[in-house]
């Protein structure tokens, strides 16, 4: 492959990548936008601040790699009137009756033919 092919499909697929995370934090913020008109006025939880929550790795090893880009990735969702913001995580209290719905997507991974959504 010549230099300026490498060049361009690099160029090409992070293009993508950006757009295909961008599109999922959309998704994402949709249903965190229907959730607050419930009754319960769901809020997203915070465990390390407005994020996903994925695995994540920098290491060389042939195992890490494929860590690098997220392939998938997770929010919950939890009633306002039972967690509060503290220094930009919520903190909720243990309780086995709190509603908590959880968000899980998966872009790409083994066994799947197409990007899947659970909830």
């Amino acid at each position: 492959m010549e230099r300026h092919e490498i060049i361009n499909q690099t160029k090409q697929v992070f293009e993508y990548l950006q757009k295909l995370y961008l599109e999922t934090s959309y998704f994402i913020k949709e249903v965190e936008g229907i959730l607050q008109n419930e009754v319960e006025q769901f809020s997203i939880g915070r465990s390390g601040g407005y994020a996903v929550t994925s695995n994540r790795s920098s290491g060389l090893e042939p195992t890490n790699v494929e860590l690098w880009l997220l392939r998938k990735m997770a929010v919950f969702f939890i009633p306002k009137g039972q967690t509060h913001l503290k220094g930009g995580q919520t903190i909720t209290p243990v309780d086995p009756h709190i509603k908590i719905l959880y968000l899980r997507v998966v872009l790409d991974g083994k066994g799947i033919s197409e990007p899947l959504v659970y909830f």
